[in-house]
């Protein structure tokens, strides 16, 4: 697991499923502070989100998920790992 302070632009990073060793969300970092870093989502576990169950849940998971997200990096309970350096 990697610190969050230690995230830069360009790194991979995933938000894990709190039971499996599967990833509920990918996303890359886009910019940074020293304060916090910003991810673009690019992907996200369909079963996870329920998307199969109707297509309401397919258009507002593109909407939501697939957003921006800003998360200090100094929060107590980091929650993002790292899969892949830039």
């Amino acid at each position: 697991m990697c610190l969050m302070y230690d995230l830069k632009i360009g790194d991979l990073v995933a938000i894990k499923h709190p039971y499996k060793k599967t990833y509920l969300k990918k996303g890359i970092i886009i910019s940074e502070s020293s304060n916090d870093v910003t991810v673009k989502w690019f992907s996200y576990d369909k079963n996870f989100f329920m998307e199969k169950k109707d297509d309401l849940f397919s258009e507002l998971n593109k909407k939501y998920l697939l957003s921006y997200q800003t998360v200090n990096r100094y929060q107590l309970d980091s929650f993002l790992h790292l899969l892949n350096p830039s």
